[in-house]
């Protein structure tokens, strides 16, 4: 989680997106989800790419869409 401080998340956010990317990446059968001002239940999935500049690195980004393959 040191590079997700890195590149700017918060603690709790790169928790956040590590938890939601081993829970997908697995295929554990549960969806992180988090709770908007509303009391609507969003929920978290994680895409993750190689960055361009540094191939050796790879960038996770938080995002709603379910259909990642």
């Amino acid at each position: 989680m040191a590079n997700m401080l890195l590149v700017g998340k918060s603690d709790d956010e790169a928790f956040e997106i590590a938890l939601a990317f081993v829970l997908q990446n697995h295929n554990i059968g549960i969806t992180l989800n988090k709770m908007d001002n509303n009391g609507n239940f969003i929920p978290i999935f994680v895409n993750s790419y190689l960055d361009l500049s540094d191939p050796t690195k790879t960038i996770y980004t938080k995002t709603t869409n379910c259909n990642l393959n």
